[in-house]
């Protein structure tokens, strides 16, 4: 499986398909707060304490899954 510097991702505003944040490294997401819209979201098993980096989410066609975020005490 690649992994990828999130903060590479700035500037990202849709995402036709399924996006995903995984994994227990993940600390913070910084850098997302441009993504808009998202065919889905799936966010699970990151160490993040707060989604705000998605604030500026509007749309998600799909489905959208939140589970075992174990630090996570706000979505925005």
């Amino acid at each position: 499986r690649n992994t990828l510097d999130i903060a590479r991702l700035r500037g990202v505003t849709k995402v036709r398909g399924e996006f995903q944040l995984l994994g227990n490294r993940l600390a913070t997401c910084d850098g997302l707060e441009g993504l808009a819209e998202v065919g889905s979201l799936y966010v699970s098993g990151t160490a993040l304490t707060s989604l705000e980096c998605l604030n500026g989410l509007a749309k998600v066609d799909g489905s959208a899954q939140i589970s075992s975020n174990e630090s996570l005490t706000t979505l925005g």
